[in-house]
């Protein structure tokens, strides 16, 4: 594993009380775990997609899951993450896009798995 990235799991509870917002807690420091590289299909650019570890476990463990595009220069859609009132939702626009982030998600499931202890 390597060293502490200065990216924190964040953990986000449900309101305990009707009328409070969430609750949203630092958990645990990660360490980049994995990354992949995907160029995206006939478009200038590539995906990367990583994979940072809790360094804890426990209910201080978990993962972090970043997605970036390299090299975009407006060609194509970013990848984008909409909070809903019991989770979220990630979107990705486009069929290339999409593919691209299939791809990278098949070489990283490994690297998940261990984390999981799956």
């Amino acid at each position: 594993m390597s060293e502490p990235t200065g990216k924190q799991i964040i953990g986000r509870s449900p309101p305990w009380e009707p009328g409070r917002g969430d609750d949203f807690d630092n958990r645990s420091d990660t360490a980049l775990a994995a990354s992949e590289i995907v160029d995206v299909e006939w478009l200038p650019h590539r995906l990367l997609v990583a994979v940072y570890s809790s360094l804890d476990d426990e209910d201080r463990g978990g993962f972090i899951l970043a997605l970036r595009a390299e090299n975009n220069e407006g060609q194509s859609f970013l990848p984008h993450c909409v909070r809903t009132p019991d989770g979220c939702e990630l979107h990705l626009a486009g069929d290339a896009e999409a593919r691209a982030f299939v791809q990278a998600l098949e070489a990283l499931l490994p690297s998940l798995k261990a984390i999981c202890r799956l």
